[in-house]
């Protein structure tokens, strides 16, 4: 047993944030309590080895976070921290937002042939017009009634009404072919549902927010009530696109810097830089997965914090921090209880399921295009990021969204792999067993079975609303008065009770620091005289 003036449960990006403030203010009785055998979290770099003799080098791989997003805020701490390392980062394609399908070069799946730019133009002209639609229906809505539409619903109900409006007063299906439903498919699943299912996602983003780093950025805003499906109209797009696909071309990789550019930057070093600066000499037990935390009043009058752990370890602190994915605190047994609104918010709030299939070919046997950073397909299992452009030799990454990132069907790993392998021979024209054979080496993740995690990051569900994070970020009090401003207290962080930085690793760092900040203004207040590091860890 050890007594401390912070314990902090969990060591991903929120925990080790506020462990860092906290030991580089000086308070050094803390420590970091990690389930894993690792730190990090949803944070994990991992490399595929050499081969050949190291003809074939060593590439780091990201599992979870490989992405520095809100670039255009001066205040991202997270961007200001990988400008001072010098870490390697390139714009993403577009120069927006991750995974931009206006970047992106399109493939048949079914024929290897290049979808046309114009056709993939159409379809986002069309989804821009539909997001509208959905914006003007969903100001109508009461809070209330908005709580029980999903996006799903209203996108479907909203792209009806658009096109019997300004198409045909007859609209069927039918009316669009069956690969412009796909593509159109896969474009709102990459604006609505890169976490979630769409039947499952709450109106929130039909309302993007610019302070947020989430919002849903969709290309010029179109006019309700003009022709917007106009050849010329969709024909200016297209060139738009077209000078945006060939800007994307050869990305260039350097150390971070601000250089006016506000889009995303994608983390080529491996984002564990983050978790060995955060980390480093930071007292820190891996393997101790916490059971409860509750009051107890055995030093002095106030209220302390008995962390315990599964495997039996008992520590007392004065504060916690709770660093946990929200998915993992209904798991953790408190005393005094969370309050009722705060259990509600948490089934409100949660933690969606977005898992990559990272393969890696041999270098000199690369069958895409080389140089081309983002490639799509009207196929709805797959997203792929071309990692050789970005100089990981041979590497091609694939993001899946819900619904088939949830367990992939129940399928294996080389199932899972043999299927991103029969999508990219057909998208290229190489056959399958030639992609088998030049294939070295492959990573298929499962956030969503990871006990330590049990997904990938947050959403709101349709009855969520953005207080509801408020709520969730709200210390929780161990002494008995509730509005005791300098007892006894948890201290939440996380992307998922950020509003600035939600679903982002700077959200779960900002959070982090300001539950360090909290800590640290209840340890300097006069009422707060006995700290633990004055004595003997019992």
């Amino acid at each position: 047993e050890g007594v401390y003036d912070v314990v902090v449960v969990g060591g991903g990006t929120a925990g080790l944030s506020a462990a860092r403030r906290l030991w580089d203010k000086g308070i050094k009785r803390i420590l970091v309590l990690e389930a894993r055998d690792r730190l990090g979290g949803r944070i994990h770099t991992e490399t595929f080895p050499q081969r050949e003799s190291g003809k074939v080098p060593a590439v780091d791989i990201d599992l979870g976070a490989n992405y520095i997003h809100a670039c255009n805020r001066p205040e991202q701490a997270v961007f200001k921290l990988a400008i001072q390392n010098r870490i390697q980062t390139s714009i993403v394609a577009g120069g927006r937002q991750f995974e931009d399908t206006e970047a992106a070069r399109w493939f048949d799946s079914k024929t290897g042939q290049q979808i046309p730019v114009l056709e993939v133009a159409r379809m986002h002209t069309l989804l821009w017009k539909t997001h509208a639609y959905m914006a003007r229906l969903s100001s109508k809505l009461s809070t209330e009634k908005a709580k029980k539409v999903d996006i799903a619903s209203l996108f479907d109900v909203s792209l009806r009404g658009l096109m019997k409006r300004f198409f045909r007063p007859n609209y069927q299906d039918r009316d669009l072919t069956s690969r412009e439903k796909l593509i159109l498919n896969k474009l709102a699943r990459r604006a609505y549902g890169y976490v979630s299912p769409l039947n499952d996602t709450g109106l929130h983003l039909v309302k993007p927010d610019p302070n947020r780093s989430t919002s849903v950025s969709f290309g010029p805003t179109p006019d309700l009530d003009k022709d917007f499906a106009s050849p010329a109209h969709v024909e200016k797009e297209e060139k738009r696109m077209r000078k945006e696909i060939s800007r994307a071309e050869n990305p260039e990789v350097s150390a971070a810097v601000r250089d006016g550019e506000g889009g995303d930057r994608l983390v080529l070093d491996g984002y564990d830089w983050l978790i060995k600066h955060l980390s480093k000499g930071i007292p820190v037990k891996l393997q101790n997965v916490v059971a409860s935390i509750r009051a107890e009043s055995k030093y002095g009058q106030d209220a302390w914090a008995c962390i315990t752990c599964k495997n039996g370890v008992k520590l007392r602190a004065r504060y916690v921090v709770c660093g946990l994915p929200l998915s993992l605190i209904p798991s953790v047994q408190f005393d005094p209880p969370l309050p009722t609104k705060r259990r509600k918010a948490l089934k409100r709030v949660v933690l969606g399921v977005h898992n990559k299939v990272i393969l890696r070919f041999h270098p000199d046997k690369v069958f895409w295009p080389k140089s081309t950073p983002q490639m799509n397909t009207e196929e709805p299992r797959f997203q792929f990021l071309n990692l050789h452009a970005y100089g990981k030799s041979g590497v091609i990454l694939a993001h899946v969204w819900p619904p088939y990132a949830k367990g992939y069907d129940g399928k294996t790993d080389w199932e899972i792999v043999l299927e991103a392998l029969s999508v990219l021979s057909g998208m290229f024209g190489v056959g399958v067993e030639e992609c088998r054979r030049t294939l070295m080496d492959y990573f298929v993740t499962r956030w969503d079975s990871d006990p330590f995690a049990k997904g990938s990051y947050s959403y709101l569900r349709p009855d969520g609303v953005l207080t509801d994070l408020d709520i969730l970020r709200t210390p929780h009090q161990l002494t008995d008065n509730k509005n005791d401003k300098e007892g006894s207290a948890v201290f939440f962080a996380g992307e998922g009770v950020s509003e600035a930085g939600f679903q982002c690793v700077h959200g779960a760092y900002e959070t982090g620091i300001a539950a360090a900040e909290n800590i640290l203004r209840r340890l300097n207040s006069t009422a707060t005289k006995w700290l633990a590091s004055d004595h003997e860890a019992t």
